[in-house]
């Protein structure tokens, strides 16, 4: 009985230790989007078919790292939306999503393009994808995000 009380204790123990984390939890920079990136159409990767993509909001949780920086851990909403009488067949698309990390002054601090990929089954004319990424971003500045039409 002692036996499993200790592996018990031992084991919550553990468990607590594993969550426990050195980053101590701040506000977030804030993020904005240009109103032309807000709403873009892509072109589907199999077909060429057009399809509608909308940023439908983004949630933050930030959290101060030693230096002078915030790691902001991004959850970014999307609206995906095709036209099922053009093509309602299973397929993909690539969202390109830019970022850019603005200081106080207007700068310009950095900039990044990723491609996050979305798939659709047949007869599936929306969905509401999430992208998820990590950006680390100095202390005062904004996250511009974006999306980019195909070129």
């Amino acid at each position: 009985m002692k036996q499993t009380t200790l592996s018990g204790i031992l084991c919550a123990a553990f468990l607590l230790g594993a969550c426990a984390s050195n980053q101590q939890t701040t506000a977030c920079p804030a993020i904005t989007a240009p109103e032309e990136g807000v709403r873009v159409l892509v072109l589907s990767d199999e077909t060429n078919q057009p399809i509608e993509v909308r940023l439908n909001g983004v949630k933050a949780s930030c959290s101060k790292l030693k230096s002078d920086m915030v790691l902001m851990e991004i959850n970014l909403g999307l609206k995906v939306k095709r036209n099922l009488n053009a093509n309602d067949g299973n397929g993909s698309v690539g969202i390109p999503v830019l970022t850019a990390i603005v200081a106080e002054t207007g700068e310009v601090i950095r900039n990044d393009r990723q491609i996050y990929v979305a798939g659709y089954k047949e007869g599936e004319a929306v969905k509401y994808p999430v992208a998820e990424f990590d950006q680390k971003v100095p202390a005062g500045a904004r996250l511009v995000i974006s999306l980019a039409p195909s070129q």
